[in-house]
């Protein structure tokens, strides 16, 4: 009797450049937004600039998570997978950069940050992760949704706290 199991992801596309261009610019578009996203709402230099290195640094987590999964068994997912799940590592990914700030003197706001840096990951991955995947998968410029997500960075602090607003 044949086990049902699923193939084993190919680690190959993960050696060497193939990896590069999602690390960049996951990095990129992570400290940008978590840069200006803060920035945007509370025009704190020190706490946004720890919110944009949280962001390049799990941002680059994530792009090699991508990475490994779009060139490997997530390549067959049907794509409105990959909706709930860019919600999701999108909320995570707000999380992971606003948790330096628990290093500043505003660290008595930690939970209300996480839940803010949630919500505008969540909305930024969610759309970005899926197109973005998209274009690189399928061997597309990327840089378009790199920039758009680089400039909607800014809104995403506005959209978090208008989220939560509309939730309380």
């Amino acid at each position: 009797m044949d086990s049902l199991s699923l193939p084993a992801p190919s680690l190959e596309p993960l050696a060497g450049s193939r990896r590069w261009p999602w690390v960049r610019d996951f990095t990129f578009v992570g400290g940008v937004t978590g840069f200006m996203a803060p920035y945007s709402v509370i025009r704190d230099v020190g706490y946004a600039s720890l919110t944009g290195l949280g962001g390049a640094a799990s941002g680059a987590v994530l792009g090699v998570f991508s990475a490994w999964l779009l060139t490997g068994f997530g390549r067959r997912w049907p794509k409105l997978v990959f909706l709930p799940v860019g919600l999701v590592l999108g909320a995570l990914w707000g999380m992971a950069a606003a948790a330096p700030t628990a290093l500043t003197s505003m660290r008595n706001l930690l939970v209300l940050s996480l839940l803010f840096a949630g919500v505008a990951g969540a909305l930024q991955l969610g759309w970005f992760w899926l197109s973005y995947c998209y274009r690189r998968v399928n061997r597309r410029s990327t840089f378009p949704v790199v920039l758009l997500a680089s400039l909607l960075g800014g809104g995403l602090g506005w959209a978090g706290f208008a989220a939560l607003a509309l939730l309380h």
